[in-house]
């Protein structure tokens, strides 16, 4: 009776967590999404997609440098490669810890000649655990200061007068990101400028009047193509 009590208990808390993060994961897509389409970018849909959507928030980032500061950040880029390498060696460290707790487990069953192998195996798979820290720590330092300032240039392009005090929100309750991200999807984007100058979604026209094509064209790029 006790292990099946247990059983529910753990059940029920794993589907408490469980429905937590689906809907902090689908707020933010959500707001993500929505963004992206109030500001014009294409491939909308990758807020959805675990990984793409780090590629989304900096897109978003990108638009606003592009568009209020005349520059290219390339943080769609640099989000997405941070967040697959902290991802990388988080797993390589975890695999190692494993391992490291396997060797500790199964030198109950090991007969003596065997557990000097295992004692002699042990430092030298703690060592790889602890070097595995290093470059884990640096990832996530890193990861986490590209994200930070990616989730400030979205909160400056929908929100610049809350932006710094939204960004340390986040940093102190990562719980946040999410509803303010869906939020502000509701306003508008703000851009410093009224022309069109710096935008970098607009398509060229395929055709054009004479008179169009004697004045310079000022649709400027399209980053995302």
């Amino acid at each position: 009776m006790g292990t099946i009590f247990s059983l529910l208990l753990f059940a029920f808390f794993f589907l408490i967590v469980f429905g937590l993060y689906a809907l902090i994961y689908v707020g933010q897509a959500l707001g993500t999404y929505r963004m992206m389409g109030k500001t014009g970018l294409p491939h909308a849909w990758t807020a959805w997609v675990p990984l793409c959507n780090y590629y989304a928030l900096g897109a978003i980032a990108d638009h606003q440098t592009t568009r209020n500061e005349g520059r290219d950040k390339h943080y769609r880029q640099k989000l997405l490669i941070w967040t697959i390498v902290f991802i990388a060696i988080f797993v390589l460290f975890f695999v190692a810890f494993i391992f490291v707790m396997t060797l500790g487990v199964s030198e109950d069953f090991y007969t003596s000649p065997s557990i000097s192998a295992v004692e002699a195996a042990r430092p030298e798979a703690m060592s790889l655990v602890f070097l595995l820290m290093i470059p884990l720590y640096a990832a996530e330092i890193v990861f986490m200061v590209y994200h930070y300032v990616v989730l400030h240039k979205i909160y400056k392009l929908f929100s610049p007068n809350s932006a710094v005090g939204l960004t340390v929100l986040s940093i102190f309750i990562s719980a946040a990101i999410p509803i303010v991200l869906f939020v502000l999807s509701g306003n508008a984007p703000v851009y410093e400028h009224n022309d069109m100058d710096g935008y970098d979604f607009m398509p060229q026209p395929e055709e054009q009047s004479a008179e169009q094509t004697s004045r310079p064209s000022n649709t400027g790029r399209n980053i995302y193509s």
